[in-house]
């Protein structure tokens, strides 16, 4: 999934799609969220505007019985999937049930440079043993 990025059409994409996953009890939600679920870890920046969390998204996670899985195998550690002049975000991430969440065996963020402009450009990849 790709969610919008600015909070009025990110809260309204949710509301749309909300019905959608809490009737269909999805398995695995994983995509760009364009939000942070908690600003100590999960953003590098002094602005707190900038991807603020989704109260809404949040509840689907809730309702689903989701967990974020790369946090749950990392509680506290810090990494960023987006990152331009001064702030860095973990925007990307996978989401799954959590009664599978025991079956995974590991979750990585890939990192890869990019020659021209030695920007970096972030990979995450789930491994599981289902």
């Amino acid at each position: 999934m790709y969610a919008p990025n600015t909070p009025g059409d990110r809260n309204e994409f949710f509301i749309s799609i909300t019905e959608h996953f809490v009737s269909s009890s999805p398995l695995i939600i994983c995509g760009d969220f364009n939000f942070v679920e908690n600003e100590n870890l999960d953003k590098l920046s002094n602005s707190k505007r900038l991807f603020s969390s989704c109260p809404t998204f949040i509840n689907i996670v809730k309702k689903c019985n989701l967990c974020d899985i790369y946090r749950k195998m990392f509680p506290k550690k810090k990494v960023f999937s987006w990152q331009s002049n001064n702030v860095a975000c973990r925007l990307d991430r996978f989401y799954l049930i959590s009664s599978l969440s025991e079956s995974v065996s590991e979750c990585i963020y890939f990192v890869s440079a990019n020659y021209v402009t030695f920007r970096s450009y972030p990979y995450m990849g789930m491994v599981s043993q289902l």
